[in-house]
């Protein structure tokens, strides 16, 4: 099970580096969308087993709240403010593309040795899923600052 959610962490990944490289607001959306159904299905299904062994509903709850937010309501909410708004795509990077990937790159690379070194996380055994999340997060913040405008 433990390659599973390696797995869905990598994907959640890659989905990182699609919407990085991404011009359009609405491939925008549908990545961020894509991912965060991929997030809910990892916290649906450790909420499932959860609930299987130790009879607690909570991880399941949040599985459902982020189905509710971050799947459907806020993907709407970004649609609905982009059909409002007059928008072209124009180069709004500060980098070019492959230099924003490569950068991304380097991002997971220090985050891998940053994670293992920290010797309570990883004994002998380097755990994936923290070092993917850990450059989702990273990635992210060079996302909103790597954009000239706010709409992206």
């Amino acid at each position: 099970m433990e390659n599973f959610f390696d797995l869905l962490s990598v994907l959640v990944l890659l989905t990182s580096f699609v919407l990085v490289s991404n011009k359009k607001i609405t491939a925008y959306i549908k990545t961020f969308r894509i991912q965060s159904a991929l997030i809910a299905l990892t916290a649906g299904i450790m909420g499932w087993h959860i609930a299987l062994d130790e009879g607690k509903y909570d991880i399941l709850i949040i599985c459902v709240i982020i189905v509710a937010l971050k799947v459907v309501f806020i993907p709407h909410l970004l649609y609905k403010t982009y059909g409002n708004i007059e928008y072209r795509v124009v180069k709004d990077f500060f980098m070019n593309i492959p230099i924003i990937v490569l950068i991304c790159c380097g991002l997971v690379v220090f985050s891998y040795f940053s994670v293992s070194n920290i010797g309570t996380l990883t004994g002998f055994h380097i755990n994936h899923q923290v070092v993917n999340s850990f450059s989702v997060v990273l990635i992210g913040f060079f996302f909103m600052i790597s954009r000239k405008k706010a709409i992206g």
